[in-house]
């Protein structure tokens, strides 16, 4: 591609086909207003739910709605996001890359702003104001510079994501993925910027009944708690991991002795991520906050 482009990849773990159709006409409108900015624009919706949100018909009935646009949909419901977008991203000839966690809508200006995000070539990623959500909590509204970035709207210039590898889908897949990556961004000198003057939308959308189910919440909350673990220990935070590691140990809950057991497992089997030194105290403390370590 010779001038610009873009990939949109949006991550359907919930939603319905309205809802989808209300992102495909908001990004019809910011593509057509940039359509003198970027050559292609791209968009890739990968399904991770547990029943497709889209079916094959309504799949079909969209692209035929909105031809003007390159639509691309895959089912994928055994993936984690983390290796979702590691797909999505391989082999892209894209300048740049937006990452959705969800059905995500964009106001008309979004793509005809986003070059002005990335003149300071010391800028790996840009996270949006996405509404209802927040994450105003990990940057600083003078320098707009963050220490972590979410996957809520998150545009990424390619040749960065790649020349870093992208996420860790093996050690941090659904969960601390975005932190882990943020660290490593910051110790390579690259800077991560938030955005509060633009916003998307993001419809709060329940979850589908069986994932409301003991067992898959106790399933979620452990791994989850795994991977705060695996990135105290990567991150050289080794007192903050002990101390956790102590607490789990002596528990008179069930759960969380078995969190300790896993990741003692884990340990023991070389299948933690190689522990990184050198990181700084400011930024260990912010590892161990965002890990609710105090």
């Amino acid at each position: 591609m010779d001038g610009p482009s873009v990939q949109i990849q949006i991550i359907l773990k919930d939603g319905n086909v309205r809802q989808v159709e209300r992102m495909l006409a908001s990004l019809e409108q910011a593509v057509m207003l940039s359509r003198d900015v970027f050559q292609h624009v791209g968009i890739y919706m990968s399904d991770c739910s547990k029943a497709q949100v889209l079916s094959v018909s309504e799949i079909d009935a969209l692209r035929k709605k909105y031809r003007s646009l390159d639509i691309q949909y895959k089912f994928s419901s055994t993936s984690t996001k983390a290796r979702l977008y590691n797909l999505a991203a391989q082999n892209s000839p894209f300048t740049y890359l937006v990452l959705c966690s969800t059905v995500t809508v964009f106001p008309p200006a979004f793509l005809l702003s986003l070059p002005g995000w990335f003149t300071d070539k010391q800028t790996a990623c840009v996270e949006v104001r996405t509404i209802p959500w927040d994450n105003s909590s990990h940057f600083d509204s003078s320098s707009r510079k963050a220490i972590f970035f979410t996957d809520n709207c998150t545009v990424f210039r390619r040749d960065v994501f790649h020349a870093v590898g992208g996420f860790d889908d093996q050690h941090f897949p659904s969960y601390r993925y975005t932190a882990d990556l943020s660290i490593r961004l910051l110790r390579e000198g690259y800077q991560i910027l938030y955005i509060s003057d633009i916003s998307v939308f993001q419809e709060a959308i329940p979850e589908y009944p069986e994932y409301g189910a003991d067992d898959k919440k106790e399933s979620t909350s452990l791994s989850d708690t795994i991977e705060d673990l695996s990135l105290l220990y990567k991150y050289d935070c080794q007192e903050e991991l002990e101390h956790l590691l102590a607490a789990y140990k002596m528990s008179p809950l069930l759960g969380e002795v078995s969190i300790y057991q896993q990741f003692e497992k884990q340990m023991s089997e070389n299948l933690l991520p190689l522990p990184v030194t050198g990181i700084s105290e400011d930024l260990q403390h912010h590892i161990c906050t965002l890990c609710s370590v105090h």
